[in-house]
């Protein structure tokens, strides 16, 4: 695989089995660079059996960006490291099992937002995690280059949901969220009946959020 890019996240595989040690890697590359799109163009196709209506990106496009998960077997943690490093594929094989491309805006006076595209999980690799660690990794992306925000074109119904999840697990790894939410769940529990059938106003002062919190 291609080992030029930025690494965003690492993680050991699921499903792969007891007796076998796995780890997928989450790379991201400007897909117009001449040596990323004739890689990418080999797996785009898989779209057209995963996307309703999809068509191909264009890759001479200096704004797309292609994340690319790649499982890699491996015996030693020397072995592993290599491997994340980009030193080595690893000895013992190496799959694509997933990839997703983010389209960069321009956002006035001088930010810049992103909308990812597509994303698709090989088959093989599906009900593993790795949707969700696509769309970690986008957010880890948007981060790192401050974008104003992150939409999804045409999410379906799951993708939906597992951006849901995805999201609530992220605000919940903020302490002020999460602090947020214990304060609001002990303030609730502290109400009566008469409190939640007749009277609104405890009930929305116990779920609040904080000023402060809603800044972050």
């Amino acid at each position: 695989p291609r080992v030029d890019g930025d690494v965003v996240a690492v993680a050991e595989a699921a499903g792969v089995g007891d007796d076998v040690k796995a780890v997928d890697v989450i790379r991201a590359f400007r897909l117009s660079d001449a040596a990323v799109y004739p890689w990418h163009a080999r797996f785009e196709p898989l779209i057209l059996f995963f996307i309703d209506g999809a068509s191909a990106v264009d890759s001479e496009d200096d704004n797309w960006t292609l994340l690319c998960a790649t499982r890699h077997v491996y015996t030693s943690d020397a072995e592993r490291d290599a491997i994340i490093s980009g030193a080595s594929d690893g000895n013992h094989g190496w799959s694509t099992a997933a990839f997703a491309t983010i389209y960069e805006f321009f956002q006035y006076p001088d930010k810049k937002r992103a909308r990812l595209s597509q994303i698709v999980v090989a088959p093989p690799f599906q009900r593993q995690g790795l949707g969700s660690a696509l769309l970690s990794a986008t957010r880890a992306l948007a981060t790192k280059r401050s974008f104003v925000d992150v939409t999804v074109e045409d999410p379906t119904p799951q993708l939906q949901r597992l951006r849901d999840v995805g999201d609530v697990r992220a605000l919940w790894s903020l302490p002020s969220v999460a602090a947020a939410v214990r304060a609001a769940a002990v303030a609730a529990s502290k109400l009566s009946r008469e409190d939640v059938e007749k009277e609104k106003a405890p009930l929305c002062l116990a779920l609040q959020c904080p000023t402060s919190v809603k800044n972050e």
